[in-house]
């Protein structure tokens, strides 16, 4: 063969070969965002030899990040989803957590909004509440996605999810938003969003009524006696709320319950997290067919881990056997996808928001005593009652979120700046004597530190944002918590139990099984994704894209 005929062959393999690689690489015709909330590294390491189903699938034939990170001081759900799907800090996005308090000393929650722009749909109706993505400050992959949209390859985005706020995180302003109306037991959104729900979701809530039993049975999805369950603190319920399992029990729920709390307890059982992956299947069927071009990018987040994980803590029964049966749900869900398209044509991606501590007591009782509970109430109130003696301010403290300190602005600002000066100083010595505190920092000393990436500071530095952010940012020793309850766990701290998680990426055919060491951070999902898809990466998004996975 002469090098003439050499370089034909080689221009026949580049011309058919090489762009039907790149395609089916770059774009699969549906994208499936899996976050598992509160589903620490660890805690999926431990039941790892357990699982038998779709979990188990990812870890064996996946891409498997084994050391991510959320590079968050104070990991949260609202922060941890934005940062995935912006691919951005909270110093970009400005969701510095679940919930802060205004210039006003007004607690805001993150995903709320005035009624008339993003009124929230009741079944007969309209809230008198909104909800939308106002607060989130830069744009999505979800946006970028639908910015993406042409009429001979639409594009749809959804976010579905248990909790309005890991939904519209993932949504931002250009997908569509559904999550879980604890008053009605069926999927919303608001206006912000629709003018009026899908057809496809009406239908959905129609056939799905979570009200009709009254209660539900959740069961153990292997024996009680199996190995499955033999952890240490698995039936330890001395430092739960109620010190009573809800394995193997009935748990009420609907319109009999306190209008307040009528589907509260539903949110707690795996029945939940069906329900969402079954309104995530409805929605590939009604937008994904073999036939048409249109392409889908999909956000599962299913919550009810964490919400166990804060009563029971990570290494309850509720926790682990929650995590078995997202091991058969996944499964389960894979199987309609399938049915509906081509498997070579979906990429998967799944994560979390941010890890889980153990329960500090139960570590007491096993002889680690690093940990410690600070009531946050209680806080507010020493501390204030020490500025009114030493400085005759009597509430200048406003409260804590996360571990924030909100002081009053508008006094502080009515101070001089010597005497302001003079009580953060005072305020950060109080602090530092406090056991389980190490120090608290303002946000003008976090910002001036050169700090190394992955430090303690450089996750607190990229959490700050202007008028959101507290006045005194505290930094806890590992497994301390401040908090208003007396029982449970959380997650407000920079160390490696909430901040490490799962990231594993997955399509057929495409992507080579491997597992990747190097630590890599959740900011990075959002610019890897974009390449992956061949669109724009979110514009606040400066991270390089993950290696390995291309």
């Amino acid at each position: 063969m002469n090098n003439f005929t050499i370089q034909k062959v080689i221009l026949l393999y580049i011309i058919l070969v090489v762009p039907s690689h790149i395609q089916s690489l770059t774009s699969p015709k549906v994208t499936i965002i899996i976050v598992i909330d509160q589903l620490a590294y660890d805690s999926l390491q431990m039941v790892t030899p357990y699982l038998k189903y779709g979990l188990k699938k990812l870890l064996l034939e996946g891409v498997v990040c084994t050391n991510a990170h959320h590079p968050h001081g104070m990991p949260a759900t609202c922060t941890g989803h934005t940062a995935i799907s912006t691919g951005s800090y909270g110093t970009e996005h400005g969701i510095v957590g679940n919930s802060w308090y205004d210039g006003e000393g007004n607690l805001t929650a993150c995903d709320t909004a005035t009624t008339q722009d993003a009124a929230v749909f009741a079944p007969d109706g309209i809230y008198d509440y909104g909800k939308s993505p106002h607060y989130i400050m830069v744009d999505g992959i979800s946006d970028q996605f639908m910015l993406c949209s042409t009429p001979t390859k639409p594009h749809h985005a959804y976010a579905i999810s248990l909790k309005s706020r890991a939904a519209i995180a993932t949504a931002n302003r250009m997908g569509i938003a559904l999550w879980f109306d604890t008053q009605s037991g069926m999927f919303t959104s608001s206006r912000a969003y629709v003018q009026e729900l899908p057809v496809w979701l009406k239908a959905f809530n129609n056939t799905y009524q979570v009200s009709s039993p009254g209660s539900v049975y959740w069961r153990a999805l292997y024996p009680d006696n199996a190995e499955a369950y033999r952890f240490i603190d698995s039936n330890n319920y001395r430092y739960v709320q109620g010190h009573t399992s809800l394995v193997n029990s009935s748990i009420p729920i609907g319109p009999h319950l306190d209008v307040t709390n009528q589907y509260e307890q539903f949110m707690l059982t795996p029945q939940a997290n069906k329900l969402v992956f079954d309104c995530a299947s409805s929605c590939i069927t009604a937008h994904v067919h073999k036939d048409k071009p249109d392409h889908l990018l999909l956000w599962v987040c299913v919550s009810s881990l964490d919400k166990v994980g804060h009563q029971f803590g990570p290494h309850s029964k509720e926790a682990i056997d929650m995590l078995y049966h997202l091991d058969l749900q996944i499964q389960h869900f894979f199987e309609h996808v399938e049915a509906l398209i081509d498997p070579t044509h979906v990429l998967y991606i799944v994560t979390s928001d941010h890890g889980i501590s153990p329960i500090v007591e139960q570590l007491h009782d096993r002889g680690l005593s690093l940990g410690r509970r600070i009531n946050g109430k209680e806080l507010v109130q020493e501390l204030n009652a020490y500025l009114d003696q030493r400085h005759h301010y009597t509430h200048l403290i406003i409260g804590t979120k996360g571990h924030q300190l909100y002081l009053d602005t508008k006094i502080l600002h009515g101070m001089s700046k010597k005497k302001r000066d003079t009580i953060i100083s005072d305020l950060q010595e109080v602090l530092a004597s406090y056991d389980g505190i190490k120090k608290a920092w303002t946000d003008h000393e976090l910002l001036s530190i050169n700090a190394p990436v992955y430090s303690a500071e450089y996750y607190f530095r990229q959490q700050l944002f202007p008028g959101r952010s507290g006045t005194l940012i505290m930094q806890v020793y590992p497994y301390t918590i401040i908090g208003s309850h007396t029982y449970g766990t959380s997650h407000k701290t920079p160390y490696t139990h909430n901040t490490h998680v799962p990231l594993i990426w997955y399509q057929q055919g495409t992507i080579q099984k491997k597992q990747i060491h190097k630590k890599v951070l959740t900011v990075q999902i959002a610019p890897t994704l974009a390449h992956i898809l061949g669109i724009p990466q979110p514009s606040a998004a400066t991270s390089d894209i993950l290696p390995g996975i291309l």
